[in-house]
């Protein structure tokens, strides 16, 4: 077992020029394609709730004390939004197959109707993740919290993962963290 469970799936499709085409174009699809755009809807939201709380800033910095969002409400109060509360809203947002939303064996990857999230994680993203998204992150319209199973297999995912790398693949070079709790910790 490789550890390389996803974290999350965007079915995601593009037509390109090919050469070997009689028409000159086919469809294809994949991580080069499914990353940027997803990277493009997290944008889109960070813009959107940048604008709706006055904050003009950019990135996590240091000097915005590593929030992504960090403005103010109509209220006068303070509203900040860090990188781990925009990643759990994504994760929620994500449509998870089930025996009763899914036929497993349709479109161009059949997904297993047993441990679904050893195929997409979390969930498939698309552009109907924003408003979802939106709505949950300026306290408008909280999302639930994922079915107890799911949880349960991107935990065991998780631990697949830490225990093949020896610690969270992600965690800085200078820190091996091996609690994964500790990384997504709020201060």
């Amino acid at each position: 077992m490789s550890g390389s469970y996803p974290d999350i799936a965007a079915d995601w499709t593009q037509v390109l020029p090919n050469h070997d085409d009689t028409d000159g174009y086919h469809e294809t699809s994949g991580t080069s394609f499914a990353t940027p755009r997803t990277a493009g809807i997290l944008s889109f939201i960070l813009q959107e709730l940048r604008e709706e709380f006055n904050d003009g800033g950019s990135g996590a910095s240091t000097e915005r004390g590593g929030y992504l969002v960090n403005g103010t409400a109509s209220d006068g109060e303070s509203f900040t939004i860090r990188n781990s509360e925009v990643r759990n809203a994504l994760n929620l947002s994500a449509w998870y197959p089930s025996f009763t939303t899914w036929d497993p064996f349709s479109g161009t990857t059949p997904v297993s109707p047993v441990a679904p999230c050893t195929q997409v994680g979390w969930g498939v993203v698309n552009m109907s993740n924003i408003e979802p998204m939106l709505m949950h992150l300026n306290g408008t319209q909280p999302m639930d919290n994922r079915p107890g199973d799911v949880v349960l297999c991107m935990n065991i995912n998780q631990e697949a993962r830490e225990a093949y790398w020896g610690v969270y693949p992600s965690a800085p070079d200078d820190v091996l963290v091996s609690d994964r709790e500790a990384i997504f910790r709020e201060e």
